[in-house]
């Protein structure tokens, strides 16, 4: 996750999003969908879209290419936009703008190449505590032959709570097989051993790793060491709630 690149210019204001979202074009000739610091939602969607992005690409998972960037207060000047929402300067949470792509829909007609991660991307949901995991946050991109390679996007309500503290982990998760997406998943699932598979997968993640992806959260985005312990602690202790969940087809 490099910051060795730049933004040169801004391409388009993104048409969803609470936290603002911008689609800029950087130096390595790629366009990145950037949220702020001090953006209207927070910076801790900053945080929660590191968390669970770098987490997710340690378990192999579907997500969109990320890192974080730095983009200081002379190219937020340029934009008006940019001064209007209070963008603060430093580091930042990019991931790569994929075109063409459309949400997913909730059709056993739909030719989807990594069908082999529904069970893992709501395993994962349930470990974080994603309570966002709805169609629009599930990216398809066209491939050959009709077909799509799905991406997982947007985590920053993570912990069931986008502005989360440490009292957030006073108390145990309600972790509960719920959301829509996460339902069909389940229901599309050729057998249960691999809900098994995914949860294992998640349960064998050494802490170690949890530990050092969590310490290495950006300075500048405010997270305590405090905070960051009891996430960690969060983390670890919620691998094993993951083995009494009741796992239903829809």
């Amino acid at each position: 996750m490099s910051k060795s690149i730049q933004p040169i210019r801004l391409i388009e204001r993104m048409p969803l999003g609470y936290s603002k979202p911008q689609r800029i074009l950087f130096s390595d000739g790629n366009s990145y969908v950037v949220k702020f610091k001090n953006n209207p939602s927070g910076t801790r969607i900053l945080v929660n879209e590191y968390i669970s992005s770098a987490l997710a690409q340690l378990l192999a998972l579907p997500i969109t290419p990320f890192q974080t960037v730095e983009i200081d207060q002379n190219f937020i000047h340029q934009y008006e936009s940019f001064t209007k929402y209070s963008f603060h300067s430093g580091t930042q949470f990019a991931c790569l703008y994929i075109d063409k792509c459309k949400h997913l829909t909730f059709s056993s007609d739909i030719l989807i190449q990594n069908r082999e991660h529904f069970a893992g991307i709501t395993a994962f949901d349930l470990w974080i505590n994603n309570t966002d995991r709805k169609v629009g946050n599930v990216l398809l991109e066209p491939q050959q032959n009709d077909s799509y390679y799905m991406y997982m996007i947007d985590h920053g309500r993570i912990f069931a709570d986008a502005k989360w503290t440490i009292k957030t982990f006073d108390k145990k998760p309600k972790i509960k097989l719920k959301q829509d997406v996460h339902k069909w998943f389940i229901s599309q699932l050729p057998n249960k051993s691999e809900i098994q598979t995914a949860v294992e997968k998640i349960q064998t993640l050494p802490n170690e790793e949890i530990t050092k992806t969590i310490y290495s959260i950006p300075a500048d985005w405010d997270v305590s060491d405090d905070e960051k312990a009891a996430v960690v602690s969060y983390l670890i202790e919620a691998k094993q709630f993951l083995s009494h969940i009741k796992w239903k087809k829809k």
